[in-house]
C-alpha cells in the first residue's frame, strides 16, 4: 500500500491494515517511515537521501531497506554510474510494479474460459484450494491466533490488495496485483480471488457463507463482504 492510499483512507474514516514482516511482526514506526518516504518519491530514493531525512545512520537504514526488499515491500535498481565504484541503489515501492505473474494469470484465465464447463464455479473452486493452502501453510502456523477477519486482511495486504476496513467492517480493496488479468477476465480472476478468501476463512475454522466480492465496485476499487462470524472467530 503506498502512502498516498493510506492518507486517502484516513480521510475517509477507513483504517489500513498494519503491515508486517515475513515473520509476522508488525512494522516498527521507523520501517513505516522509510516506506512512506520511498512511496512519496516519484523517482525513487537513494540510501543517503533516506538517511539524511530520517537522521538515522546509513548502516541502520541499509538494514531496514534490505529487510523491506526481502519481504517484498521495496524494489531497487542501480543508479547511473557517475565515476569509479559501484553505483548506488535507488529504492522504489514494490506496489508500483505489476506482478511478474500477471501475464501467466491472463493465459490461465483464458484457458479456463474455454475449457471449463462452468468457468465461474471452476474459478471459485481453484481459489478456495489456494486459500486453504495459504491458511494452513508453514508461515501461517507460526503466527499467533487471530480472528479470521484479521487473517484474511493480513493475507490480502501481503499479496498487494491494499485492504481498508470501514467502521461497518466492509472492506475496500484499493489495489490488485493482477489488475491486467482481472480487467481482461474479471469473471475468472475475480472469482479466483473470491474463492481464495473463502478458503482462508474455512482454514481459520469459520464458515465462508455470505462472503461476496464486488469487482470494480468503483472505478479503482473492489468491495469485499465477509460474514459476521469472521470478526471474532479465533
Amino acid at each position: 500500500m503506498i502512502p498516498r492510499q493510506v492518507e486517502t483512507m484516513k480521510r475517509s474514516g477507513m483504517q489500513p491494515v498494519a503491515r508486517r514482516t515475513s515473520s509476522g511482526r508488525i512494522h516498527s514506526p521507523t520501517r513505516e517511515r522509510i516506506l512512506e518516504l520511498v512511496g512519496n518519491a516519484d523517482q525513487g530514493l537513494a540510501l543517503s537521501a533516506i538517511a539524511a531525512t530520517t537522521g538515522l545512520h546509513e548502516n541502520t537504514v541499509r538494514a531496514h531497506l534490505e529487510a523491506l526488499l526481502e519481504d517484498g515491500y521495496l524494489l531497487r535498481k542501480a543508479a547511473e554510474a557517475t565515476g569509479r565504484g559501484r553505483p548506488a541503489w535507488i529504492w522504489f515501492p514494490a506496489e508500483t510494479q505489476e506482478s511478474t505473474y500477471a501475464a501467466l494469470a491472463s493465459v490461465l484465465a483464458e484457458q479456463l474460459v474455454h475449457s471449463a464447463d462452468d468457468p465461474r464455479a471452476a474459478s471459485i473452486a481453484a481459489g478456495r484450494r489456494w486459500g486453504q493452502s495459504l491458511g494452513t501453510g508453514p508461515e501461517a502456523t507460526h503466527l499467533p491466533a487471530q480472528p479470521a477477519e484479521t487473517q484474511v486482511l493480513n493475507s490480502l495486504e501481503a499479496m498487494g490488495f491494499a485492504p481498508a476496513v470501514s467502521e461497518d467492517h466492509s472492506i475496500t480493496l484499493n489495489a490488485c496485483p493482477l489488475i491486467g488479468a482481472a480487467e481482461k477476465n474479471p469473471g475468472i480472476v475475480c472469482n479466483v480471488h473470491l474463492g481464495m478468501v473463502r478458503g482462508l476463512l474455512e482454514s481459520a475454522g469459520t464458515s465462508s457463507e455470505g462472503t461476496e466480492l464486488k469487482p470494480f465496485a468503483s472505478k479503482h476499487t473492489c468491495q469485499l463482504e465477509l460474514p459476521l462470524s469472521s470478526q471474532g472467530q479465533q
